[in-house]
């Protein structure tokens, strides 16, 4: 058979060759495409007769999701498709389950609640409460590192009263969770507590990982109340834990850690050196939020050390990772330190610029801080009410043996008596000991009664309290949002932006909305609720008073700050020094006395 030179025979017919360069790419696109469609046909027939497999390399990935790769992702996907197809709802529900979690390691939070509602719709139609109990875990965890730590608590307390029923020793996971939150509070006692609660169960269970992760979480509990020779001592227990485990995203936080510490004791190089160490290991392993965290210390430091151009540098690419990850708090400390760095050099406008973006950001952490720390209250309160039912139901008991007790003993006189008449008497003695004991009792109960309703009392007035400060800087930042639109509008107007008319719209809008008098009457009927005639009191100790002076005295009272009260109402804070010297001199207050000492005594 003849021998065909495709080349020469081109050539000789004067065909361009290049012609079937396309025809050829497109016939083995093809054939790679059906290959990898055989190939999934395969893993998925694969998948569908090895289910017992399936759940072992699931079993295998929970253990150690931290640090599984992309690789595990797709299989993953791949193992929920078998599921699907084969209906099993267990092995649907832990995948979703451990996609979550990996998502959520990986920073793709978006990805990660996805996985876990689905995993939780999942586990609520199959009623496993067990399972709904480790979702809600999870997702707490989730809210945590978003700074949602309303929604954290909330998941949070639904484990644990799962776990408190049916498996107690999950409970380290829910400790461990509640004491992040309560240091994002800046509770750090209640936090100890918790993390101490915690550490008890892990070393029960031998669970190195998680021991060198509590000592973490206490140590930075430490460093914040100022206790760097027990934060040294926890920071290289859990060094040395994590290098032995070969854990270097939790060593990169441990090292984060040695930075803050030195930071705090002025010892800047040390600090840096920690900080480096932190910054290496999380760009290593792709980590955005922890990159983000060593970028705004080494930052501080550099600031800290006037270095400020080399400051500016690593607060904004921090800026940018806290931006990607979606992190509110860290964006707004980055944001507020490059404002700050740009007023100390005289840049005004920008310094101006990136103080909008972190009143923005504050502004909102700061309504997400009230929600977190009202519901914190409420659930310290509800865990009191809890432990008052079971020491009262404990009462009850005692109280009905008491009462069995004495029941016996008055059939027992009576018996007596029907037999010997002779002790008569001395079951008189029985009986008005009995009705002193009775009565005694019921004095008892009615001062527990009265010390249960003046802690109700005194809760309520807290509660109070807080919405009157909140009220208040819901005023502060309406009034804010009213002068900027006012002061835009002007602008707009002065640069022929707008036409007079549609200015003259904007101005009564803002006029009929801005209505100071009935919000100061909305706060003083609320104000009056809870302290009831203080104005009246202060009027007849003081007359000469005006009324912007009382009012002064009213947003005192609740501890408001001089710049809060200035803008409450529309005067600078110079102006409110005035004001507090004028209420000292009619009040006739020694310049050793404090005004808000004799505010709180009204």
């Amino acid at each position: 058979m003849r021998k065909v030179n495709i080349i020469k025979y081109l050539k000789r017919n004067n065909i361009d060759w290049t012609l079937l360069i396309v025809p050829i790419i497109i016939i083995i696109v093809l054939f790679l495409y059906l290959k990898s469609i055989n190939n999934n046909h395969s893993i998925l027939q694969n998948q569908i007769y090895n289910p017992d497999s399936l759940y072992n390399y699931l079993h295998t990935l929970d253990t150690s999701y931290w640090n599984a790769t992309g690789k595990d992702v797709e299989r993953i996907s791949d193992i929920i498709k078998t599921a699907s197809l084969n209906n099993d709802s267990n092995l649907l529900l832990f995948s979703y389950f451990n996609k979550g979690r990996i998502y959520r390691k990986q920073q793709q939070f978006d990805s990660a609640f996805s996985a876990y509602e689905n995993a939780l719709e999942i586990a609520e139609e199959i009623q496993d409460e067990i399972l709904i109990a480790n979702i809600k875990l999870a997702q707490g965890n989730y809210y945590t590192e978003l700074d949602d730590y309303y929604s954290a608590l909330q998941c949070f307390t639904k484990a644990r009263q799962t776990y408190e029923k049916f498996d107690s020793s999950q409970l380290s996971k829910v400790y461990n969770g509640l004491g992040i939150v309560y240091v994002a509070l800046g509770d750090f006692k209640e936090a100890i507590s918790y993390y101490k609660k915690a550490l008890a169960i892990y070393k029960m269970q031998k669970n190195e990982r998680s021991i060198a992760g509590i000592h973490l979480n206490l140590a930075e509990c430490y460093i914040k109340i100022k206790d760097f020779e027990e934060a040294l001592v926890l920071l290289k227990y859990s060094e040395n834990l994590f290098k032995k485990l070969n854990d270097s995203i939790h060593l990169s936080n441990c090292y984060s850690y040695f930075g803050l510490m030195y930071n705090a004791q002025n010892q800047l190089d040390s600090a840096l050196k920690y900080h480096q160490l932190s910054l290496d290991i999380a760009q290593k392993k792709g980590n955005l939020r922890l990159t983000g965290a060593a970028m705004q210390n080494i930052g501080l430091l550099y600031e800290k050390m006037g270095e400020g151009e080399t400051a500016k540098k690593y607060y904004k690419q921090a800026l940018n990772m806290f931006c990607e990850t979606k992190l509110k708090r860290g964006q707004a400390s980055s944001l507020i330190a490059l404002s700050e760095l740009y007023r100390d050099e005289g840049d005004w406008e920008t310094a101006y610029n990136y103080y909008i973006e972190y009143i923005e950001k504050r502004d909102s952490i700061m309504n997400a801080e009230m929600q977190n720390k009202i519901i914190a209250y409420q659930w310290k309160i509800n865990e009191q009410k809890r432990r008052l039912k079971m020491n009262r139901l404990a009462q009850e008991l005692t109280s009905k043996k008491r009462q069995t007790n004495i029941l016996i003993l008055v059939v027992t006189f009576v018996l007596i008596i029907a037999f010997f008449i002779s002790f008569l008497m001395h079951r008189s003695v029985k009986l008005h000991e009995m009705k002193n004991t009775l009565l005694f009792q019921q004095i008892e109960a009615k001062q527990k009664s009265a010390e249960l309703e003046e802690l109700k009392y005194k809760n309520e007035i807290e509660s109070k309290n807080k919405e009157l400060t909140a009220l208040s800087l819901q005023l502060v930042t309406q009034n804010d949002v009213f002068e900027n639109l006012r002061l835009k509008s002007d602008k707009l107007f002065k640069e022929k932006s707008i036409d007079e008319n549609a200015y003259h719209v904007i101005k009564l809008l803002i006029e009929d909305t801005y209505e100071i008098e009935n919000k100061w009457n909305q706060f003083k009927t609320l104000f009056e609720k809870v302290h009831v005639d203080f104005f009246s009191k202060l009027k007849a100790r003081c007359p000469s008073l005006t009324e912007n002076e009382i009012r002064l005295c009213a947003y005192i009272k609740i501890n408001l700050q001089a710049k809060e009260i200035a803008r409450l109402l529309n005067i600078s804070p110079a102006t409110i020094f005035t004001n507090r010297h004028h209420i000292r001199k009619k009040i006739g207050l020694d310049k050793g006395k404090s005004l808000e000492d004799y505010l709180r005594q009204i």
